[in-house]
């Protein structure tokens, strides 16, 4: 028998029990409500032929027709229930009881395969962190490393505009120096021109020189010669003497001072071409004088006995050097002042001229003194 059936059946039963009365769904005497989604008996329909009180009169009929204390088919169905039932609990008490062995026997192996599975995820995941990690330091050692880059390509377009703006200013002045170069060259050209034009003149005065001198030369008066050549006795500065001469024997045709500025002369071995000047007195001679600088050692004197007096005043930067002039021809009547202050000295590597004044001492001793800046004073 289905299931259907059965609760068919076991509507029908509690409908038709005796002890459930005739007000439908009651709950009282023990019974239970209708199954939910079961739907209800039919309710009997009165009979054809009936009126009024007919339906009250067959559920009559059937309570006393039902109302035997033995129902065979009914109870049989119920007790097949209860038996379904109580099997089936039976059983599920069974699984339950062996799923819950077969659970706890095999629990601590779950428990130690789930330990190794956590131990393998969290080793895992240490893993991953540590992975993370790596990757989120290359990520800023690359965007560290992009930044960098991008630095140096902004830098590089900077110098590349840069170079560019230089080579195109170079381009520029290299333009312009060409221009200039051309410019110069054509000066050169002109130059060298005007260059060979001045050499061609100089030459030209070369020889013009040369033939004047050798006219002037032709026009040395002959036969005149030069009667006393002899030194002043006076030197006129340090390393200079004057000399003087007679001209005799004047030709004809010649004066006696164009004689005399045309006659050349040997003083100490060094031939003069004129003298420096003539004098010519009426009645007298004519003279010349030529002014010597070689060969005077009588006009040469010199120092000795050095004394530094150290610096004339606090912060006047100068220093006072003295030293005693000795060698100076005092015959004559010679200006020894004349040779002190055109006498040289050199001092520490450096030669001064003239020393800033000259003093005579006692005994005739001339001395020199010179005021050398000095930046210790």
């Amino acid at each position: 028998m289905s299931a259907r059936s059965d609760r068919n059946n076991q509507g029908w039963s509690q409908e038709r029990s005796p002890l459930r009365p005739l007000g439908g769904n009651s709950t009282s005497y023990g019974s239970t409500s209708p199954v939910p989604g079961q739907q209800p008996p039919p309710a009997y329909s009165e009979t054809p032929g009936y009126s009024g009180g007919g339906y009250q009169e067959t559920h009559a009929l059937r309570r006393q027709r039902d109302s035997s204390p033995f129902r065979p088919a009914t109870i049989t169905k119920a007790t097949i229930t209860r038996e379904r039932v109580a099997k089936a609990s039976v059983l599920f008490v069974l699984v339950a009881q062996i799923a819950a062995f077969v659970f706890f026997y095999d629990l601590p192996a779950k428990i130690g395969r789930y330990n190794e599975v956590m131990v393998r995820m969290s080793v895992r995941e240490d893993a991953m962190r540590k992975e993370a990690k790596h990757l989120e330091g290359e990520r800023i050692a690359l965007h560290r490393e992009t930044t960098r880059l991008e630095d140096e390509r902004l830098a590089l377009e900077s110098s590349t505009r840069r170079i560019k703006g230089e080579r195109e200013a170079l381009e520029s002045a290299i333009r312009q120096s060409e221009q200039e170069r051309s410019r110069l060259e054509k000066q050169t050209h002109l130059l060298e021109g005007e260059r060979r034009l001045l050499k061609e003149e100089e030459s030209a005065m070369k020889e013009e020189r040369k033939r004047l001198e050798k006219a002037r030369e032709d026009r040395v008066p002959q036969g005149a010669f030069w009667e006393v050549v002899q030194p002043a006795l006076d030197c006129l500065s340090y390393g200079k003497r004057e000399y003087w001469g007679v001209l005799r024997n004047i030709p004809e045709g010649w004066t006696d001072l164009n004689a005399c500025m045309n006659m050349p002369v040997e003083i100490k071995g060094v031939s003069v071409r004129r003298p420096d000047r003539c004098l010519a007195v009426k009645g007298s001679p004519v003279r010349a004088f030529w002014t010597v600088d070689w060969d005077q050692p009588d006009c040469k004197p010199w120092h000795l006995e050095f004394n530094d007096h150290g610096c004339t005043n606090i912060g006047s930067g100068i220093r006072r050097i003295e030293a005693w002039v000795v060698g100076i021809n005092e015959k004559g009547g010679q200006d020894w002042r004349l040779l002190c202050e055109s006498t040289p000295m050199t001092w520490n590597y450096i030669t001064y001229n003239s020393p800033t004044h000259c003093d005579a001492r006692v005994f005739g001793r001339k001395v020199a003194m010179w005021d050398i800046p000095d930046t210790s004073c």
